[in-house]
């Protein structure tokens, strides 16, 4: 609810909101599923005219696939460390840009869900992303995380980093939970 009310003022307010959530799956989590779904909301002239040359970008902005030329297309058997850092780079390239003409909020729900891939995706951009105009938000639920959670290591480095902002939210008394549910839907 609260990341609702933000993201409805950041965009009141003129800011460009990429909303994007990981999902629990019986076999792990899909890769780059937030940012997917995050860069689906962009409109062909919104996409920068570099995203076109680096194919990497197709697998989380299908639209590419129009503007890029057959034989940008990715080589078969291309080095898999090599297309994730392409992508890597393209995604962090992508925001940046974006974030050059307005605020850019990318907002990333449901963490305690992410594959490793996202969770790569996220540390690099957290470490390496110098963009004045860029937010990213995201959220997790701590009662999900138990002693070997996969997101614990990516969380601690994170509330380390001075680039992070880390704010827990504690669940909400009963008389709390009722007054809102009274102001929801009424007494």
């Amino acid at each position: 609810r609260l990341v609702a009310e933000h993201v409805v003022r950041a965009a009141a307010d003129g800011a460009q909101v990429l909303t994007g959530g990981c999902l629990e799956l019986s076999g792990g989590g899909l890769p780059y599923a937030p940012f997917a779904e995050a860069f689906r909301s962009l409109r062909p002239n919104e996409l920068p005219a570099f995203a076109a040359d680096l194919p990497e970008l197709g697998m989380l902005v299908p639209e590419l696939s129009a503007l890029r030329p057959p034989e940008a297309a990715l080589p078969p058997g291309a080095d898999p460390m090599l297309q994730q850092g392409r992508l890597l780079v393209g995604v962090r390239a992508l925001i940046e840009r974006l974030a050059d003409t307005r605020s850019v909020e990318l907002v990333l729900e449901d963490l305690h869900w992410a594959d490793a891939s996202t969770r790569d995706l996220l540390t690099y951009l957290v470490n390496t992303v110098e963009q004045p105009g860029l937010l990213i938000l995201g959220t997790y639920r701590s009662d999900e995380l138990h002693r070997r959670h996969p997101f614990r290591p990516m969380l601690a480095e994170l509330v380390r980093s001075a680039r992070v902002r880390h704010h827990v939210l504690e669940p909400l008394t009963d008389p709390s939970t009722r007054n809102l549910a009274a102001e929801l839907i009424g007494p």
